[in-house]
């Protein structure tokens, strides 16, 4: 692999994982919206909302990257995920210092399967 090609499926991967970061933000400022206007939202309603913002942006990420590449969905959907996955993650921990729960690996799970499905229909869309 040559200098040039990396750098090329680099930028597909960078810009795949900030269309998902966009995303996941978009969601979370909504969600954050919405519980301020309801004033009682159930604790136990933040962690799932959170896994559903991280599972769209994880799609969507997949889905630009798959769609850029035109090939190798699957995997480049799979890098973007887990790009975005370790960013989020990384951010999480500097805020909350909550260390490694439930929570966090089905978001992996569930983030990674959501990235390289988003993969693949980016490289099949019509």
């Amino acid at each position: 692999m040559d200098h040039t090609s990396f750098l090329a499926r680099l930028r597909i991967l960078l810009l795949g994982t900030a269309a998902g970061a966009a995303a996941c933000t978009l969601l979370l400022v909504i969600f954050a919206a919405a519980c301020v206007g309801l004033r009682r939202i159930p604790q136990a309603a933040l962690v799932p909302l959170t896994i559903a913002a991280a599972a769209v942006g994880a799609f969507l990420a997949g889905w630009v990257s798959g769609a850029l590449s035109g090939r190798h969905g699957l995997i480049y959907g799979l890098c973007s995920a887990l790009l975005l996955f370790l960013i989020l993650f990384i951010c999480g921990e500097i805020l909350t210092r909550d260390g490694l729960s439930a929570a966090v690996y089905i978001r992996f799970g569930v983030m990674l399967l959501l990235g390289m499905l988003g993969g693949i229909a980016g490289v099949n869309r019509r």
